[in-house]
């Protein structure tokens, strides 16, 4: 391995541009074979989707086509199938990058994430790396994906929404399993929300320090100088086009003497989780029940209002996480629990406030018959 790579990054922000859902040739014959491989016959797929409503019981595998263009809505246990396909791809194609680099090196390796894109599984596609990491624009999440009124989003467009990005370094925080960067850090306006206002001033410090109070292990700043053509021309660099220093580079010269001189810490567990799960979102998006409504806004405004109490939140799997320690686990919105998280729960003498939006059986359309 040579001695001055200290990590490797594989592919630069997961699902960016609606780069995860493909409605091509491929992916139906893909869909087609995950779905045998699951289910063995076709009897046994239409028991499982409750295909007899709507007879719309298949003959073959042959027959399953993507679940778009479909006259109404198609059956949501279609598009379950095709959302965890979808999120399986990535995991492969992520292995694939993994094994080229492990057959070169043994340095750690990263994946890179962005706020708010939730078409994929990140503890899956990170459950066997080192380093998670992910990009952070606060002065443009407020108008693209925080979810703002335009009051909120004109308060907040020179600083970000405060809580935010607080919730994406727990997130990732977790994914990484207490290892995690920001990889792509905003040190000025950026360019790609329809208005892009400078930072206040202290904010880049600001946005730098809070990361890592959430324990990040470093902060990398997007971009060292700024481009002098093409698409992101007007997105700001630590330097300007001239190579002369950017108004951030001064807050960034300032953070580091500051963790210069700070003393030694260490990962503290918070008193309270937060259970986020992808699979809920993709449940949510396909079955909705009410206009408007976001499991992503749900678990959001949960993690906000115990912030708002001055809780510290970690944000875990619905898996069978370790929950020991915890004062009270919040798992709003979940739609179809899996079974190691329940019992991974009943292990723990703690207070669990739990929500489901529904019983189904995780693999399957069908009502839990014990709930």
């Amino acid at each position: 391995m040579p001695p001055h790579v200290a990590a490797w990054q594989t592919v630069t922000e997961y699902g960016c541009h609606d780069t995860i859902l493909s409605y091509s040739d491929a992916a139906r014959v893909a869909l087609r074979g995950w779905r045998a491989q699951r289910y063995g016959t076709i009897a046994a797929l239409n028991v499982a989707w409750g295909n007899v409503f709507w007879s719309m019981e298949y003959d073959s595998f042959d027959q399953i086509d993507l679940p778009n263009l479909t006259v109404t809505d198609p059956n949501p246990s279609h598009v379950m199938a095709f959302r965890r396909l979808s999120s399986d791809q990535v995991v492969a194609f992520k292995k694939v990058q993994v094994d080229i680099i492990r057959a070169a090196s043994d340095a750690p390796i990263s994946r890179n994430y962005m706020g708010r894109v939730t078409d994929f599984d990140h503890f899956d596609l990170g459950a066997d790396q080192e380093i998670a990491t992910w990009d952070n624009d606060p002065s443009g999440f407020p108008e693209d994906r925080v979810g703002a009124s335009p009051e909120h989003q004109r308060k907040y467009a020179r600083q970000g929404d405060p809580d935010f990005q607080a919730f994406h370094h727990d997130l990732y925080r977790a994914v990484g399993r207490g290892r995690w960067w920001v990889m792509k850090q905003q040190p000025g306006p950026v360019n790609w929300v329809p208005y892009n206002p400078a930072p206040l001033p202290g904010m880049v410090r600001l946005w730098s320090r809070e990361t890592f109070a959430h324990g990040a292990e470093a902060v990398c700043y997007f971009r060292w100088r700024q481009a002098p053509m093409a698409q992101e021309m007007m997105r700001a660099g630590l330097l300007r086009p001239d190579n002369v220093d950017a108004p951030g580079m001064a807050e960034v010269v300032q953070v580091a003497r500051e963790l210069a001189d700070a003393p030694d810490v260490s990962a503290a567990r918070a008193p309270v989780a937060v259970v986020f799960d992808n699979d809920a979102d993709w449940a949510w998006q396909a079955l909705p029940h009410a206009a408007g409504s976001s499991y992503f806004q749900l678990v959001f405004d949960t993690y906000q209002a115990l912030r708002k109490l001055g809780v510290s939140v970690d944000i875990v799997p619905p898996s069978a996480w370790d929950f020991s320690g915890y004062r009270v686990i919040f798992a709003p919105g979940l739609m179809h629990p899996p079974d190691g998280l329940d019992r991974a729960m009943r292990q723990i003498n703690t207070r669990v406030v739990l929500r489901l939006a529904d019983g189904r059986t995780r693999d399957a359309g069908l009502c839990c018959p014990h709930l």
